[in-house]
């Protein structure tokens, strides 16, 4: 075998599960004798007569022969075409493919180009005359596995189907008549000589020669016994994927639905739809996150299980599966819900496990979802109200309130949790990508493609991803806690499975601020346990609290891993030794500080990346990825700057962090302050409670750029000849694209763009307008990049402009350059007089350099300097915030000047010191500097209420105020309630709520999702309408708290997740009406192991 290349990145989509080596392997000719096949034969099928006869008269051959020409000409066994958004040519979908001429040339010659999974590059061979298919010429086994999918097969029938050429019939039929004379049905890989057997690769070969057969059927060109080799691996395949434990009813349920001639299709097609039903029931969590734990595998499930539907509805003869389609429209409506409902402000994702590169800085994701979702769950009528709406992320908002039965344009619900998966999402609003967001990870890390990332989060405002997930480098590159924002204990990684017990203890969402509260026992076998409280401060900052626990001396290190200031840009970041704040420097772009609240015994310094040879064994390795950040498809990362705070000794110890974020061209001056904090005449440790002051002044634009409209007059550009250059690779010469006067902001080839795509070299290139006459310019606006579907691709990274002075390039004088949102830039300069102006642009990271339109301007001088004082136009925000936070529970403290009794304080004041809002939670009693708050009592589950001040007026946000009283510098203040205007209620006379009929009904780990826990449900009723909540005592954490149920209701369900095995439980339930009386009662529960 000769090799030809060995370059080019990968892309690649699968996992290889490894399975046992087996001592001798029975080929799938040797497996199954003709005799064996056509015995399977339904005889007494319409249609088989004479088949029936010549088997009776022993006439195999005959018998053969007619069951050929049957197939041939038979009229059932259909394959649609596909009709659900998503569903085409890919691996476990029976689609049928295609290719070009000159590639079908390459195969036709048994020349491969495959993926090396171990290198990250693409390798070419030449296999000769014949194919040796468990051969395998490259030292990584993925690139014999990637050809034994025999995906090219498909392709080549499928270009058949196009062209009718009986070369490519020929092709196919000789490569799968020898496979199946080499190859055993479980065959998924070798190397070095040494075959692993491989479920997925069974069902993928199986689902890529379903259609190849479909349309080669009536080809003179396949011989007899390359009928026979289809249908052998037809049977053998679907014997396999009987007794394969992974998803199999992409494959059973298309062979079943299309060979019904073979007497176990009854047997397949069951099989087939009781996988289906245990992958969408039992595979998923109450709210319609997978086991799996990837984004990139979190809506797998959907075009599949879609496509199985088209072709039993193709098909009616199988039978009526109308319950089964009612149940995969809600489990996938579930499974899309989830991606639409965590995405990022930018119509992002977060990067939840294996994500083959990164989808925090782009839609595409979440917008092939969204269109699958309302594909499959609304009306018609619903679809085209959606459809209409041009713009990604209104349409991705119009729908989520359409489904929360909202009347508007956006959703009500901002933040979410789904308690039963382990997400939570916080999120400061739906106006856009300059929103603030965060998603916190308490799932279950059991599976291959979920990482080690228990209480990671992602941070993102104003227009990009903050602190990230460093990404998928590739499979099991990536996995590392280092390498999410979270905490390692002992240099060493987080554990999986049942020895990673997640613990998540409360979720609360306010006007005024959001928690999410959860731990893990991911160190469990080093005595230690971490709990991580993160407090959104709505709607600019966070506020960081990790608490470690247990025995023993450890090392603790807190990782914050900096995202650029563009998808492929490493970010720019320092340390300020004295305070040991971290943050990010960028021009132009949003900036994220790090600020530890007590440092104390607090190490901090920048992990350094190192430079490895990557070899597969490094995978778990800190040094092969630390300091690294992915940047856009698989095996493509740069050295990023990754912030490590450390600490040692013996637990109890704690970190506390403020997160703050500012817009681009914001002047933030930002500190903070430690309160010291006493209980009676006890000083508390941080682990046990922590005053933080938070204090700012922000300068930024007083209008943001889409504010100030320039008059900018014709544009002198429109209809004028338009040319375009590049250093390597090609780009048209000439193109009236970039003058048409559409900017092509969602346009699928309508900019003009250099080909073909070729990463990390650097592309320099020139667009040019000439005016045809001499022309005088003072601006440039340029549309940059190409859209794909989903996101501008391919900007130019860097930009000068310039003018033609007769005989040469010159730079304009004066030049300043402002982007806008949709890779639009807009540069200004000196006036000058030319007959031709262009755009120098330069792509350091490749791929291809991509204009959509050039557009020149003459703005009068006094109009520029209009523009030019409102751009200069500052405001200043001063601010001081208190934020006061017990990790002890209830109880009367000291926080410096303020005295609380709760759990979670937030006082917010201006310039002046006057209070503007403020938030408690689960306290009764507040006083501070010119401020008292009083609640009618002091119980652990009765007051959470956000509060905001203006003008003598306190708006509450709260479950129920009741009898709540504020004074700001001696005065009362009125309380009006934020639903309706009305005054806050007065203590009721009375009895509180009475509980009965309070049952617990314990529930084992959820069979067939991997890394499940124990859970409980609670039932009860209330003598009159209340709300429900759940407590109990986690042995090793402390007290924990299902998400408050603000229905109110006199029947009361609580579901309570994440519980550890072999334990026994104490639960109470607790109720509270609307005026604010409490009730609670006692119940006992143990859990199986």
């Amino acid at each position: 075998m000769r090799k030809i290349l060995a370059i080019c990145s990968l892309i690649s989509t699968l996992a290889v599960p490894v399975f046992a080596q087996e001592t001798e392997w029975v080929t799938v000719e040797q497996e199954l004798s003709l005799r064996d096949v056509l015995k399977l034969v339904d005889v007494d099928r319409p249609g088989l007569e004479q088949f029936a006869r010549a088997m009776v008269d022993d006439d195999l051959s005959a018998a053969q022969r007619l069951l050929i020409e049957y197939f041939a000409t038979r009229t059932n066994g259909v394959i649609p075409p596909p009709e659900f958004p998503g569903i085409g040519f890919s691996n476990s979908m029976v689609v049928l493919g295609t290719t070009t001429p000159e590639q079908a040339d390459e195969w036709l010659k048994h020349v491969f180009t495959m993926s090396n999974n171990d290198a990250g590059t693409r390798e070419t061979y030449d296999l000769g005359p014949e194919i040796k298919w468990a051969d395998n010429p490259s030292e990584a086994s993925s690139w014999v596995l990637y050809l034994n999918q025999l995906n090219h097969l498909n392709r080549l029938a499928g270009l058949y189907s196009e062209t009718g050429d009986e070369r490519y019939a020929l092709e196919v039929g000789h490569s799968v008549l020898t496979w199946t004379q080499q190859c055993p049905r479980t065959y998924g890989s070798s190397k070095n000589g040494r075959l692993t057997k491989s479920g997925m690769e069974v069902r993928n070969r199986l689902c890529n020669l379903l259609p190849a057969y479909d349309v080669l059927r009536a080809s003179s060109s396949l011989t007899d016994d390359m009928h026979l080799a289809f249908w052998k691996v037809f049977i053998t395949h679907a014997r396999e994927l009987m007794v394969y434990d992974g998803t199999s009813y992409p494959g059973l349920i298309a062979v079943a639905v299309l060979y019904p001639e073979f007497t176990e299709h009854k047997m397949w097609l069951d099989a087939g739809v009781e996988n289906l039903r245990s992958t969408l029931v039992e595979g998923m969590s109450p709210e319609g996150v997978r086991a799996v734990h990837s984004i990139s595998y979190q809506k797998v499930p959907v075009p599949w299980s879609a496509r199985v539907l088209e072709l039993l509805r193709a098909n009616p003869e199988s039978g009526d599966f109308s319950d089964l389609a009612d149940m995969v429209k809600t489990k996938i409506g579930k499974i899309l819900g989830v991606v639409i409902w965590i995405s990022m402000p930018n119509g992002g994702m977060p990067n939840i496990g294996d994500t083959y590169g990164r989808g925090d800085w782009n839609a595409g994701t979440m917008q092939s979802s969204l269109e699958a979702y309302i594909h499959s769950q609304l009306a018609p009528e619903q679809q085209e109200k959606l459809n209409a709406i041009d713009d990604p992320l209104l349409r991705l908002q119009a729908t989520l309130a359409l489904v929360e039965g909202v009347d508007g344009p956006q959703p009500e619900t901002t933040s979410i949790g789904l308690p039963g998966s382990g997400y939570y999402i916080m999120r400061s609003g739906w106006d856009g990508p300059q929103e603030r967001y965060l998603y916190f990870d308490l799932s279950s890390q059991a599976l291959g493609h979920a990482h080690n990332d228990a209480c990671h989060f992602d941070f993102y405002g104003y227009g990009k991803p903050l602190l990230a997930d460093t990404g998928d480098y590739h499979l099991g590159w990536g996995y590392r806690a280092c390498l999410h924002n979270t905490i390692e204990v002992d240099e060493q990684d987080q554990a999986r499975g049942a020895r990673a017990p997640m613990m998540p203890h409360e979720w609360l969402t306010t006007d005024g601020f959001d928690l999410v509260d959860g731990a893990h026992g991911a160190y469990e076998h080093l005595g230690v346990y971490n709990r991580r409280k993160m407090i959104f401060v709505k709607p600019d900052y966070m506020v960081l609290c990790d608490l470690l626990t247990g025995e023993g001396d450890h090392k603790y290190e807190q990782f914050f891993h900096f995202a650029g200031p563009e998808q492929r840009a490493a970010a720019q970041a320092r340390l300020t030794a004295e305070t040991q704040v971290t943050e990010t420097v960028h021009d132009d772009t949003a900036n994220i500080k790090v600020m530890p609240v007590h440092t104390e015994g607090l190490q901090v310094a920048f992990a350094e990346a190192q430079d490895t040879d990557m070899k597969p064994t490094d995978k778990s390795t800190r040094e092969a990825m630390l300091g690294w950040m992915v940047t856009a498809g698989t095996f493509q990362r740069i050295k990023a700057p990754v912030a490590v705070y450390t600490r040692e000794g013996v637990p109890p110890q704690a970190f506390h962090d403020v997160l703050y974020p500012t817009s681009a061209g914001t002047q933030a001056t930002v500190t903070t302050d430690i309160l010291p904090v006493t209980e009676g005449e006890r000083a508390l440790q941080p682990w046990e409670a922590v005053g933080v002051v938070v204090q700012g002044e922000l300068r930024s634009a007083r209008y943001a750029p889409g504010e100030i409209q320039m008059e900018r007059g014709d544009n002198l550009a429109l209809g004028k000849p338009g040319f375009a250059e590049i250093n390597q690779t090609s780009i048209a010469p000439t193109t009236d694209k970039l003058t048409d006067g559409d900017p092509a902001a969602r346009t699928i080839g309508g900019a003009t763009s250099s080909e073909p795509f070729t990463l990390d070299v650097l592309l320099e290139g020139r667009f040019t307008v000439d005016f045809e006459q001499e022309t005088e310019v003072n601006l440039v606006v340029l549309h940059h990049g190409t859209w794909n579907g989903s996101d501008i691709i391919y900007p130019a990274e860097e930009l000068v402009v310039q003018y033609w002075d007769g005989t040469d390039w010159r730079d304009v004088e004066g030049a300043e350059t402002m982007w806008h949102d949709g890779c639009v830039s807009e540069t200004a300069f000196e006036p000058v007089r030319t007959t031709r102006l262009s755009a120098a642009v330069r792509r350091p990271s490749g791929g291809r350099l991509a204009m959509r339109e050039f557009e020149a301007f003459s703005v009068p001088e006094a109009e520029k300097q209009r523009v030019a004082a409102l751009r200069a136009e500052m405001t200043t925000e001063h601010f001081t915030d208190a934020v006061l936070v017990s990790h002890s529970g209830p109880g009367l403290r000291q926080y410096g000047d303020y005295t609380f009794d709760g759990e979670l304080a937030i006082v917010r004041r201006n310039g002046e010191g006057e209070v503007t809002a403020l938030s408690v939670k689960n306290g009764a009693n507040l006083t501070g500097p010119g401020l008292h708050l009083q609640a009618p009592n002091s119980l652990p589950y009765c007051n959470i209420a956000s509060i905001t001040v203006a003008e003598g007026t306190a708006m509450v946000e709260a479950l129920t105020a009741a009898g709540l009283t504020l004074s700001l510098d001696g005065r009362d203040v009125l309380l009006q309630m934020q639903s309706d205007g009305r005054p806050a209620p007065q203590v009721a006379e009375g009895v509180p709520p009475q509980i009965s009929d309070l049952q617990v009904q314990m529930e084992p780990a959820q069979k067939g999702f991997s890394g499940a826990q124990p859970s409980a449900l609670l039932t009860w009723q209330t003598d009159r309408p209340a709300v429900s909540q759940v407590f109990f005592e986690e042995a090793s954490t402390g007290l924990r708290r299902t998400p408050l149920q603000k229905e109110f209701t006199t029947d009361h369900t609580v579901r309570v997740y994440f519980l550890r095995p072999q334990q026994e439980y104490e639960f109470r339930a607790v109720s509270i009406d609307e005026s604010g009386r409490d009730v609670s009662a006692v119940i006992r529960g143990d859990t199986e192991n």
